[in-house]
């Protein structure tokens, strides 16, 4: 226990009761300190108990013989006891530990093996009711199938060979060596721009006038020699 049991107030539990009776036969002082060690067992005593009630410390086991047996007839509420009825063994609630195996069991082990479609790998733990229907409705063969089971998604074919996705380019390759070799990519227009020639230099302008001259003759000659 993590706190004394005076901060537990009325509240009920197996630990609790063990601490209460372990403070009836070794004294009301070790309840006054935190951390009380509180082993126990479920006896089957008494009859239609509550399991918090039923908890008995396993020390009463290491006291003298008649301490022990005092105090079992009275946590037990059975003063008939005899001499075989004090053994560990006849006082334990087994059906109360099987079931708490078999639940274990069921789980770990059969509950993901019925969902799965396993048989029972563990047929001494039967399956609890609700998991029976689960299985007679998943292994059902009249069972109703969804429409969307019959359809599903296919992949566009172009004759016999399948059409290949375009190979998607990382942003920052593209226009590079991977781009270009991933396959043909956008076309490349080089275009160069002709340089204009200065116009303040004086032997550049009057050949461009002479070049324009003669270039407005040339209609004139042709029509003389028509």
């Amino acid at each position: 226990m993590s706190r004394q049991l005076d901060d537990y107030g009325d509240q009920k539990g197996t630990s609790q009761t063990t601490a209460r009776r372990l403070g009836d036969f070794l004294g009301a002082e070790i309840l006054k300190d935190k951390g009380l060690n509180c082993r126990f067992i479920i006896s089957q005593l008494p009859h239609g108990s509550p399991v918090t009630e039923r908890a008995v410390p396993t020390a009463i086991w290491r006291a003298e013989p008649a301490v022990m047996k005092h105090y079992l007839r009275k946590w037990l509420k059975s003063p008939g006891m005899e001499d075989d009825d004090f053994d560990i063994r006849n006082v334990l609630d087994w059906d109360y530990y099987i079931e708490r195996l078999n639940n274990t069991i069921r789980k770990i082990i059969t509950i993901p093996a019925a969902l799965q479609k396993v048989p029972n790998p563990v047929p001494r733990v039967p399956h609890p009711d609700w998991l029976q229907t689960t299985v007679r409705r998943m292994n059902d063969k009249r069972k109703q199938k969804s429409i969307k089971s019959m359809f599903g998604v296919k992949k566009p074919v172009l004759g016999d060979a399948e059409v290949s996705s375009p190979s998607l380019v990382d942003m920052e390759d593209f226009g590079g060596r991977s781009a270009a070799a991933a396959g043909p990519g956008r076309p490349v227009v080089h275009s160069r721009r002709r340089r204009a020639l200065p116009r303040s230099s004086p032997d550049v302008a009057s050949a461009t006038d002479s070049a324009e001259a003669g270039t407005a003759a040339s209609p004139a000659l042709a029509g003389g020699a028509a």
